[in-house]
């Protein structure tokens, strides 16, 4: 009853904000480094989550991905492979943004999650770096009470047999090969980077072999 609530006040939110011929206020990108900087204060030597839910684009801020007026166009396909500019929104500089509250994140064994439920964009793929360097999950729906958004959001805090969440944080990978491996690149998420370019990845010789790290 609550999410049906919500769902329908978002609702009459939107549709008040289409007859102003604007979209719906949201600095979700705002909200979410208040978020990362509240937990990096309160909890920066432990594990937690930021989880972030999305019901239309982020407008104002700098994570911004489409200006309010709804005149203003929403970034395509075309405009993400291309990574060109659409509007007043440097696409350059919204990456840039979501990468660095990734890492300000990650620094602290934090992950950011995204659940996103609108029939609009939402930003999910500017806010990719968020959940891909953390380890976080994506979740995405056509509305907050979809069952597979419910079912997904069940699995992700489900409890074991002790009444404890089901999930680690601060996970370390290590391989040791032989010492003519000359570099590594890690895929799947996490802080990751080839040996000696940008990233978290680190090497170090051990027994005559070549030891590779990575920090998640």
């Amino acid at each position: 009853a609550a999410a049906a609530a919500a769902e329908a006040a978002e609702a009459e939110a939107v549709e008040s904000a289409g007859r102003a011929g604007e979209r719906a206020p949201r600095c979700t990108g705002s909200a979410m480094a208040a978020a990362v900087s509240l937990l990096s204060c309160a909890v920066g030597d432990a594990g937690a989550r930021v989880v972030t839910f999305c019901g239309g684009p982020c407008v104002g801020g700098r994570g911004a991905i489409v200006g309010a007026p709804l005149s203003s166009p929403m970034r395509g396909h075309a405009d993400l492979i291309a990574s060109a500019d659409v509007g007043d929104i440097e696409r350059a500089a919204v990456s840039s943004y979501y990468s660095e509250l990734a890492e300000r994140a990650a620094v602290h064994g934090h992950a950011i999650d995204v659940v996103s439920a609108s029939l609009d964009e939402t930003g999910l793929w500017e806010m990719q770096p968020c959940v891909h360097s953390t380890g976080g999950a994506a979740i995405q729906a056509e509305t907050f009470t979809a069952p597979n958004l419910r079912t997904s959001l069940l699995r992700l805090f489900k409890l074991d047999s002790d009444n404890e969440l089901e999930m680690g944080f601060g996970a370390r990978l290590e391989l040791r090969t032989s010492r003519d491996c000359a570099g590594l690149e890690l895929l799947g998420f996490g802080r990751s980077g080839k040996y000696g370019g940008q990233g978290e990845l680190t090497a170090s010789e051990a027994a005559g072999a070549h030891c590779f790290s990575w920090d998640g």
